[in-house]
């Protein structure tokens, strides 16, 4: 996490404010490091025998961080892979990682986490772009999914096998020009360092509370979710709504 201090603005600061909040400070949460932002910080600084100098660097980040953790219950809840994700697919998740999803999925009162997917493989990419489509599942995609989609529109007459060798091919060629058709697909080498999953939503019984409580986790970079409104998740910049999306997409 960066350092900030008064006449920051931004993401970082709405996640302070945000955090000083569930300490029990009172502020608005509004991404910009004000006179009482500054004086919370400050008076958190004291109390917990910091430098007291309004400055959030690594230290003040990681003791407003511990404080958190505090709060959250040391209710864990069971994280399990679908069954048909082999094992060597499961060993590339961080094990840091399935520890916050068991953690925010007791803070958030669900039981159990089930990852639906991890890496692909592009034969995997093309089946799983193929089969939302079929399924009505029109997702967001950027520049490069948007072409492999395109594929599909321009082909979806033609017999599954021979659409899904045409996607295929466009997926491996923009691969070779740097370009991702989805995070999901990329070498492991750069999955094992950068761990891209989706969990299930429908069997996910308190979904809006899972991905507010994955938000208290600095890890977590991008959650792509089709359930609530921007506002459910308090506007985090890290939160993308896509009612298309058949699960619950957690970047770290």
């Amino acid at each position: 996490m960066k350092t900030i201090k008064k006449g920051a603005q931004g993401h970082e600061v709405k996640l302070l404010q945000e955090y000083l909040q569930k300490l029990g400070y009172s502020l608005k949460i509004d991404g910009d490091f004000g006179a009482i932002t500054d004086k919370l910080v400050r008076e958190f600084q004291t109390k917990l025998k910091l430098t007291v100098d309004g400055v959030v660097g690594d230290k003040t980040w990681a003791a407003i961080e511990n404080e958190i953790a505090k709060q959250i219950p040391l209710t864990f809840a069971q994280v399990s892979f679908e069954s048909d994700i082999p094992e060597f697919k499961q060993k590339l998740v961080n094990a840091k990682n399935i520890e916050i999803f068991a953690k925010a999925g007791g803070a958030s009162k669900n039981s159990n986490i089930i990852i639906t997917s991890t890496i692909r493989t592009p034969e995997e990419q093309a089946n799983t772009m193929y089969d939302n489509e079929k399924s009505g599942y029109s997702i967001t995609y950027a520049a490069p999914g948007k072409k492999v989609i395109a594929i599909y529109n321009n082909n979806k007459t033609k017999p599954k096998n021979e659409v899904i060798a045409l996607m295929v091919a466009e997926i491996e060629k923009l691969a070779a020009k740097g370009e991702l058709t989805s995070r999901h697909c990329v070498p492991e080498a750069i999955y094992l360092n950068k761990n891209i999953i989706d969990v299930s939503k429908t069997r996910t019984p308190n979904p809006r509370d899972f991905v507010n409580t994955l938000l208290q986790f600095k890890e977590v970079s991008k959650i792509i979710t089709p359930i609530g409104f921007l506002s459910t998740y308090k506007n985090d910049a890290r939160v993308f709504i896509d009612l298309c999306e058949p699960a619950i997409h957690i970047e770290f």
